[in-house]
């Protein structure tokens, strides 16, 4: 396969990897009207596991709103929408962390603990009162925004399947040359395979990574900080490509683009050995 390759790296990959983390945030009051909803949507027939998901998707709508007309706001009213949205998150990491726990004691769990795992280690952290915290921060937000929508595409998928007392069909899958490295296409909803190929002694793997440019790019940078999240891997970039380490050893490349037959896409490449 031939392809006309534009490169890029995105500038929201690098302020991502740099300020984004899973910390406890500071509760503040939040308002009622969600505990009061929570409440009443939570019932005796309700698995416990739907209700904690249920519950992070009631505090993510809230948290939506809190950013509704922010790009008319001022710096001071942005500040202080995004310090509402910090008791949002610090709630929401709560919810996190209780989801990780229960699934821990059923395998059967692992993707929606995988999925929840990725959803905190992308909380933004705290802002200071300045003008690149605040423009820092809106960028943030917007990756967990997405990241969000993501991993509640899945959420969808295995609730319905535990309201129908289903088993779940495992779902997120790795790389056999390099187990620590999850397939992208497993893990970031929106991003689908395209094509495998050897040349060169080099297999590569390249996906479709979106329909639009913007969701392509936020879908490429979700995945590059997926690769960082407790797996021992680390990336270093040159602006041409993001190369993945383990150790010393460099283990993989990664690149992006646009290519008039694929649209975008991203390719991943392994050594074949």
């Amino acid at each position: 396969m031939i392809m006309r390759k534009h490169v890029v790296i995105s500038f929201l990959l690098m302020v991502g990897l740099l300020l984004t983390a899973c910390g406890n945030n500071s509760v503040q009051t939040i308002d009622s009207e969600i505990a009061e909803n929570n409440t009443s949507n939570e019932t005796t027939e309700s698995h416990p596991l739907v209700v904690k998901l249920d519950r992070v998707q009631e505090l993510g709508t809230a948290l939506f709103d809190e950013f509704n007309g922010f790009d008319n706001m001022d710096y001071k009213e942005k500040f202080s929408a995004i310090k509402k949205a910090e008791s949002y998150t610090a709630l929401m990491n709560d919810e996190y962390q209780g989801i990780i726990e229960y699934c821990n004691e059923n395998a059967s769990y692992a993707d929606i603990s995988y999925q929840t795992q990725l959803l905190a280690h992308l909380i933004p952290m705290p802002i200071t009162d300045d003008k690149q915290s605040i423009d820092n921060a809106e960028v943030l937000y917007q990756m967990y925004f997405q990241q969000l929508s993501s991993s509640f595409s899945y959420f969808a998928e295995d609730t319905e399947h535990i309201n129908n007392n289903e088993p779940l069909t495992k779902r997120t899958a790795f790389f056999e040359c390099v187990p620590q490295i999850a397939k992208p296409d497993t893990i970031i909803y929106g991003i689908s395979a395209f094509d495998e190929q050897t040349e060169d002694g080099v297999i590569k793997y390249t996906y479709k990574s979106g329909e639009n440019a913007a969701d392509a790019q936020m879908n490429y940078n979700l995945y590059l900080i997926a690769l960082g999240m407790d797996t021992g891997l680390t990336l270093q970039f040159d602006g041409a490509a993001a190369y993945v380490y383990d150790g010393n050893n460099m283990v993989s490349a990664i690149m992006a683009g646009e290519d008039e037959q694929i649209g975008n896409f991203f390719m991943i490449s392994f050594p074949e050995k």
